[in-house]
């Protein structure tokens, strides 16, 4: 019977003993991952400004480039426009 005790004893210290020794590694797991997605989360944004970027670039440049006039609309014109 004090057998039984103790062993139950001894069981339920190791018990303890394991989720105090588990409880920083859960924590510094989860602090881990919350930096990891922190970083996801930045490198997200600076993708999407730099997509945002080009592409107001390329409209830019698209709209520069309907100004120009080409060789074909030059030869449509009448003689007095050009």
């Amino acid at each position: 019977m004090a057998q039984e005790i103790n062993q139950k004893i001894l069981s339920y210290s190791n018990s303890q003993k394991q989720q105090h020794s588990q409880l920083p590694q859960k924590e510094s797991m989860e602090i881990i991952t919350q930096e990891y997605q922190n970083l996801i989360d930045k490198f997200s944004q600076e993708i999407f400004q730099a997509k945002q970027i080009k592409k107001e670039k390329n409209e830019k440049r698209s709209e520069r480039l309907k100004n120009i006039p080409t060789f074909t609309n030059l030869l449509q014109k009448p003689q007095l426009d050009r």
